[in-house]
């Protein structure tokens, strides 16, 4: 998320305010759709949202979180996240080579596929 808001930053300061609005839409999203019917709901789990999403949702069938089905279109607005950081930091690669932008690029891709 950091490196995301520094490189949108570099272009426009009004990006990094669109940027995070959509982090914190795609949040609540992932909340209401997924963890009010998690197993986890209420209780301590590895991320620490089945607390979290305790005290701001209503819980929801757990029968719901296995009956969903998982498509591509469901991972799109979560490798935007990641999308957005490294497209913008190619173009910025472009306009002027920087080893800090070209680090800052390459993050988020070992953020999504690696999980540094």
């Amino acid at each position: 998320m950091g490196p995301g808001i520094y490189l949108l930053s570099r272009i426009n300061i009004i990006f990094p305010g669109l940027f995070i609005i959509y982090l914190i839409a795609l949040e609540i999203s992932v909340y209401k759709e997924g963890w009010v019917c998690c197993y986890y709901y209420g209780k301590r789990c590895a991320s620490g949202r089945g607390k979290i999403v305790s005290k701001i949702f209503k819980k929801d069938d757990p029968k719901k979180f296995c009956e969903r089905q998982v498509t591509i279109k469901n991972f799109i607005p979560t490798l935007l996240v990641t999308i957005i950081p490294v497209v913008t930091g190619i173009y910025l690669l472009l306009q002027s080579f920087s080893y800090m932008i070209l680090g800052l690029t390459i993050i988020p891709i070992l953020v999504c596929f690696i999980g540094v």
